[in-house]
């Protein structure tokens, strides 16, 4: 779930305890907070400010393990993996004019890292593969 940063939601998120994030939808990382980060933030920033960011509940992924390979350096990491789905909706206000899917982005980053963005360095750029009869329902 998330919600919009609004008249409310301050004290909501200060009554839930720590394992929310507060952040942008950009690209690039250092732009999440996290835990008491949270209800610092709401003290420092100003209204236009909090609805630049959504608050959302925070996922706990299993962990992996990986193999990285950067500037010619192999490192063994215990890792999460993280898809971003794209898209998008356009409407008036009484019909919907066009849905359409864009596609996807699987990153993985190391288990300790707070923030994900590729273009950062803090995760890399991964492959998805399904294959018949690995998913049971």
């Amino acid at each position: 779930f998330f919600f919009q940063a609004e008249d409310g939601i301050r004290d909501f998120c200060l009554s839930r305890g720590l394992g929310d994030v507060y952040k942008r939808q950009k690209e690039g990382g250092l732009n999440n907070y996290f835990g008491e980060e949270i209800a610092q933030k709401f003290e420092e920033f100003d209204k236009q400010e909090l609805f630049s960011y959504i608050l959302m509940q925070r996922i706990k992924p299993l962990a992996t393990t990986s193999f990285f390979l950067r500037n010619q350096a192999l490192t063994i990491e215990n890792t999460i993996s993280e898809i971003g789905l794209f898209g998008y909706f356009i409407h008036d206000d009484e019909k919907i004019l066009d849905v359409k899917d864009g596609g996807y982005l699987l990153r993985t980053k190391k288990e300790s890292d707070n923030e994900g963005g590729v273009a950062a360095g803090f995760s890399y750029i991964d492959t998805l593969i399904v294959e018949d009869g690995l998913l049971q329902s």
